[in-house]
């Protein structure tokens, strides 16, 4: 799947270099954490609001890594935000 996404408009630096570097070997050491990027998302939209301007998408994207940061992995790397996922997924 990840070699098809890579071929296609969904490719990303992520899908190219973090997904087989960290994720799929579990080594979760890109060397940012989930509470990192929480902090950075919310700085980023307190400013946008401040500007009244609407970042939907963000927002979105933000109630995701807060339930990661709440489901215990906010000092974890961001990249072992996919054991969430897969806990989402019944998968884990």
């Amino acid at each position: 799947m990840l070699e098809a996404v890579n071929r296609s408009t969904g490719r990303s630096y992520t899908t190219e270099n973090k997904v087989a570097q960290y994720m799929l070997p579990r080594r979760f050491t890109a060397g940012f954490t989930v509470g990192q990027y929480l902090k950075d998302l919310d700085i980023c939209l307190d400013v946008a609001a401040g500007h009244d301007v609407p970042m939907i998408l963000g927002e979105m994207v933000r109630q995701a890594w807060r339930a990661a940061s709440e489901s215990g992995l906010a000092a974890e790397d961001h990249t072992a935000l996919i054991t969430l996922v897969e806990r989402w997924l019944g998968t884990a």
